[in-house]
């Protein structure tokens, strides 16, 4: 049982490296450019809201059970790394002008 929960979690955790990895990199430029603040916000949905949201419909409605929040996880991770990657361009491409 646990060899399989184990698999099932890297399975899903290898796909959201990349998405932490955007996320520190994003986060890293913001605080060059002293515009800290949208890195907070993506980190306090990504941490807090994003997981409740998501957490509270996998599993109790959809009944999709523990890989269900694992990729209720990747999810959110994969949003706020979105929503960073969108954000850090269009403020560099602000200087670029």
């Amino acid at each position: 049982a646990v060899i399989s929960t184990g698999s099932a979690y890297l399975g899903v955790a290898v796909l959201n490296f990349n998405a932490y990895c955007l996320l520190i990199v994003g986060a890293s430029i913001l605080q060059g450019l002293k515009r800290p603040v949208f890195a907070m916000v993506v980190g306090i949905f990504r941490h807090v809201l994003g997981p409740a949201c998501v957490l509270a419909v996998v599993d109790p409605v959809l009944g999709y059970g523990l890989t269900g929040i694992y990729w209720g996880i990747a999810a959110v991770a994969w949003l706020g790394a979105t929503a960073m990657l969108v954000y850090v361009t269009r403020r560099l491409r602000e200087l670029g002008t």
